[in-house]
Formats: C-alpha cells, structure tokens, sequence
C-alpha cells in the first residue's frame, strides 16, 4: 500500500486496525503462555465447530479464530471460557482423546486466561469503536491509543493483579509500544483531528504535545490558504448512528483510566491567527460531553465563523482510523454479486 500510494504521489496513513492485527499476531508468536493457550483453544475449538455430536450437547456459540479479524482469539478463548461447564459435561462421552486433553489443559489454566480476557478486551472495545463507518473515527484515534496505553500500563504495575497477568501485560506492552504508542502518538494526521473535534481537545488538552499540535495545525491552514480548489461549503449531513450507545458506553468505561494520569507542566503556545484564537477560546467555554459530541453537526453550524478550519476539519475529518469499513463493505459487495448473481440491476 504505501509503495502504490508513493506511486500515485498521495500520502499513505496507516491503518490502525492493520497495526493491531500485527501486535497481536507478534505477542501470540512471542509470548509462550498466549501461544499455548490459543493452540489448546484453537483444538477445542475446531472439534466443536466439527461434531455435529458436540453441537447437539453445547449449546453455547463456540467461536473460532479468524486470521482477518485481530481480536477472534479473544472471541475464541472467551466463548470456550463461558461455555466450560456445557464442554465439561460432554467431555465425559466424548471419545475423541486429543480434544478431551486439550479441555483439561484449558481447564487448568484458569488464571492464565483470565489475564489475556482482562488484557485484550480494552483492545477489542477500542478498535470496534475505531472500525466504525457512520461517524468520524480520525478525531478519536488519540484518544484509543492512550486509554489502551494507560489501561495497559495500570495492568502491568497492579500489584493487586497475579504475576501471570503482570508479565503478560509487560509483554503486550513492549510490542504495542513498539508498533502503536511511540509511532502514532505524534501522528499529523491523528493530532490534526483531535485539535478539530473541540470536545476531545478539551478532554485531552493535559495529555497531549500542545506546541507540536499547533505547528502542525498551522502548517495545514498555511496548505488551506494556498490551496485555490474550493472546498464544496455544503455536504449532506449524517445521519445519527446507531453505534452512538456503544461509543457512550465505551468511553464512559476508558475515560475513567485518564483520572489518574500525571499532568504534565503546561507549555507555552506559539502566536496563532484570530481564527485559530477564537477556536481555542470556544474549547474553553464548551459544556458538552465528549461522548455527546458531534462532531460533524459543530462544523456544519460553525462554518462561517471558522471558514478556515472547517476546510481543515472535512480534509482531516474523512479521514477512517481503520480500512476495516471499507473492506467490509467490499466483502458486503462479494456476497451479493458472485459468479451465480452477476446481473443484478441497481433496482
């Protein structure tokens, strides 16, 4: 991707959801308790998917994991964790030895499960939250990215916490870090959208590089005021999404890991232009809830009285923090028009 975007002289943004894919794939290969248990999940998994036998006898849904979907060895090792005492009692007529030993093993490693569920489902929340394609997603990728970073972190340091999910949580961390916080955090184009969404600015003011913001935010406007192509003033509005309640929820739950954080020495801001002044003033007074915002409904109302910005905020704002709406909406597309379809009219 990024050789075909250089190509067509475009500037390619990673997709988030592509970075997590390989954290996870990189801690399942590295990490020798995660590697066992989704090879003894994977087993279980596979049979009960299998047995008509099975099915008949567990009733709850088994799921396996998927190479495209990041998360299913979440979905994977949870669903065989809730559905351990249906899976238990079919053990006792199952004959099939290498499922039942790979049950027992699984049954044994209680701790050690609990601690990857624990670790995994901020990832999981985050990144569904991310995928979504009926709201903007480019202004709240900062904010993913340091919940999951504080989240992880408050793990790692828990000394309520077993060792296990200590030293998991330590080597989740190193990996993410590696491929996610130091290399996203400073992002243009993640800074960019969070400066235009004036409820996660207020939100995350304390936390982020505010000089480098600005710079950054300035050199677009400079682009802005150069650029001759007019930026269309109207768009069709957007439609209120129906994935509104579980944003509530999930920021309700991660929002509380930024109460502890330490706030660092505030830094001194560049001169700006009256526009850019009078935003950071509307940030200041705004009373509304981050998770209550929207983002798109601020712009349309405020376009005159920030022209400029609101230029920057549809140049940023289309932005998606992850491809996953697009490939889904090409699988979406795969799945109506195949080789036994392929003369559907649009009607």
């Amino acid at each position: 991707m990024p050789k075909t975007a250089s190509e067509l002289n475009k500037v390619h943004i990673p997709c988030l959801s592509h970075i997590a894919n390989n954290i996870l794939k990189e801690w399942v290969l590295t990490d020798p308790i995660l590697s066992s248990i989704c090879g003894i999940s994977s087993i279980i998994a596979k049979y009960m998917k299998k047995s008509t036998f099975a099915a008949q006898n567990v009733k709850k849904k088994i799921y396996l994991y998927v190479p495209t979907r990041f998360y299913s060895y979440l979905e994977m090792i949870r669903s065989i964790r809730n559905a351990s005492t249906e899976i238990a009692s079919f053990c006792e007529s199952c004959e099939n030895v290498q499922f039942k030993e790979a049950f027992e093993d699984f049954e044994l490693k209680t701790v050690e499960i609990e601690s990857i569920i624990t670790l995994m489902t901020p990832f999981e929340e985050a990144f569904t939250i991310l995928a979504g394609s009926e709201y903007t997603t480019a202004d709240l990728a900062l904010y993913f990215i340091w919940s999951l970073k504080l989240e992880i972190e408050s793990i790692r340091t828990d000394s309520k916490k077993s060792e296990v999910c200590r030293l998991l949580a330590s080597t989740f961390y190193s990996i993410a870090d590696k491929r996610l916080f130091s290399t996203q955090e400073s992002s243009r184009y993640w800074l960019v959208s969070a400066f235009l969404n004036p409820a996660m600015q207020k939100f995350l003011a304390e936390d982020l590089d505010c000089e480098l913001q600005e710079t950054l935010v300035k050199e677009e406007l400079e682009v802005i005021l150069k650029d001759k192509n007019d930026y269309p003033s109207k768009r069709p509005s957007m439609p209120v999404s129906s994935a509104a309640t579980k944003r509530q929820r999930c920021f309700q739950r991660t929002k509380a890991v930024f109460q502890n954080r330490e706030k660092p020495q505030p830094q001194a801001t560049s001169s700006a232009t009256t526009e850019f002044l009078r935003y950071k003033d509307q940030i200041q007074v705004l009373e509304e809830a981050m998770e209550d915002f929207n983002v798109l409904l601020f712009w349309k109302n405020n376009e005159s009285s920030f022209p400029l910005l609101s230029k920057l905020a549809r140049k940023f704002l289309c932005i998606p923090a992850t491809s996953i709406g697009c490939e889904r909406t090409f699988s979406m597309a795969g799945q109506l028009v195949n080789k036994r379809r392929n003369r559907l009219s649009p009607s």
